[in-house]
């Protein structure tokens, strides 16, 4: 056996004082990047529902086209954040008649904020062609934005064209929607 002297014991651990510093500086770490980290999960999060509307959309359009009827993508209490439905206007009624089947039901996210073009606010309507319409079936085009407190540069919105086509910008809008927000 090998015999161990008082003073090699010293070194086989930390002390007390180490740990706390080394422990000091972690928690100082986390404080700088637990803000960033927040940021970059509300970014992610407006993405994501950017782009499942606009997929929505697509899919709403496609759907008109191979039913040759209309077909309707409704926001969930005129607020696209808390979700949208997928209804095909069987009727012709629109959307407001309960016989029309629903095809899908997207749930939101409540944490995020949502402005449309006055013209998409509570609908999109996709005739028999794939075209948008409103609800005076005009044709339609407009944006919906979801919007960052922080900063314009985090907002994405989601574009619809005249033809039908769908996008997600992260570009600013020539009309900003979102209410102002501060620069610093």
């Amino acid at each position: 056996m090998i015999a161990m002297h008082p003073q090699d014991t010293a070194s086989l651990g930390y002390s007390l004082l180490e740990l706390l510093v080394a422990i000091a500086v972690l928690v100082a770490i986390a404080g700088l990047a637990v803000p960033n980290f927040r940021i970059l999960i509300a970014t992610h999060e407006r993405q994501l529902l950017a782009d499942e509307l606009s997929s929505s959309l697509r899919a709403a359009r496609m759907e008109a086209i191979n039913r040759n009827r209309t077909v309707i993508v409704q926001a969930m209490e005129e607020d696209w954040a808390k979700g949208w439905r997928i209804i095909v206007d069987e009727t012709g009624k629109g959307s407001a008649d309960s016989n029309n089947p629903t095809l899908v039901i997207r749930r939101g996210n409540a944490r995020i904020q949502a402005v449309a073009t006055k013209n998409m606010q509570a609908q999109v309507a996709f005739n028999y062609l794939g075209i948008p319409r409103s609800s005076s079936h005009a044709a339609l085009n407009g944006s919906i934005h979801f919007c960052d407190p922080k900063g314009s540069d985090r907002h994405r919105r989601v574009v619809l064209a005249r033809s039908g086509r769908v996008r997600v910008a992260t570009s600013p809008p020539p009309t900003p929607l979102c209410p102002a927000t501060p620069t610093s």
